[in-house]
């Protein structure tokens, strides 16, 4: 979990503070796991949420249930992929940066 929290180290939270009904550090696992399916917005975060609850439920705690996409503020997504992306780049598990697709 440190190499995941050095991924989004560079990412500060942009949300008002009654706006932050679900955690940042759950809601960025949940992009992370949406980027790296071929998700690209914040709706795919959504529908990525819904169809593998099972998932995300199985090691965070979420009291507010899946974020939905209005959750992020588009710059915040933004920086989610960017940092994705890097990660992946930079990844020497990986062979290719992560494919970009619609979630199944």
């Amino acid at each position: 979990m440190n190499e995941l929290a050095d991924v989004f180290a560079e990412l500060d939270d942009p949300r008002a503070v009654n706006a932050r009904r679900h955690s940042l550090h759950n809601t960025l696992v949940i992009a992370l796991c949406t980027v790296i399916s071929g998700g690209q917005t914040c709706t795919d975060m959504e529908l990525y949420g819904h169809a593998k609850r099972d998932l995300p439920q199985s090691f965070l705690k979420l009291e507010n249930g899946i974020p939905s996409h209005d959750t992020l503020p588009r710059d915040l997504w933004d920086g989610i992929l960017r940092c994705a992306q890097n990660y992946s780049s930079h990844d020497s598990n990986l062979e290719e940066p992560l494919p970009h697709r619609s979630i199944p």
